[in-house]
C-alpha cells in the first residue's frame, strides 16, 4: 500500500467522450509541501503529480485485489 500522505480530496470526476476520465483535486498547501519533498522537487509539477496519482491508484487497486484473493 502506498505510504501515508496528507489528505487529498477529489472534487470532480468526469468521463470524457474518448473514455478517459478528468479528475479534479482540492490540493492543500500541506499536500503540496509533502509532495514536493516526497518527489524531490523544488516546485510543483502537474506532470509528476498526474504520474504519481496514476501509480498510487494502481498500487491501491493491486492491494485490494490481494486482499480479496486472501478471503
Amino acid at each position: 500500500m502506498p505510504g501515508n500522505f496528507p489528505p487529498l480530496e477529489i472534487i470532480l470526476i468526469e468521463q470524457q467522450e474518448d473514455g478517459d476520465y478528468y479528475v479534479e483535486f482540492d490540493i492543500t498547501d500541506e499536500f503540496v509541501e509533502w509532495f514536493k519533498k516526497d518527489q524531490g522537487l523544488k516546485r510543483w509539477s502537474n506532470k509528476r503529480f498526474e504520474k504519481w496519482v496514476s501509480q498510487t491508484i494502481e498500487e491501491i487497486m493491486a492491494q485490494q485485489e490481494l486482499n480479496v484473493d486472501e478471503k
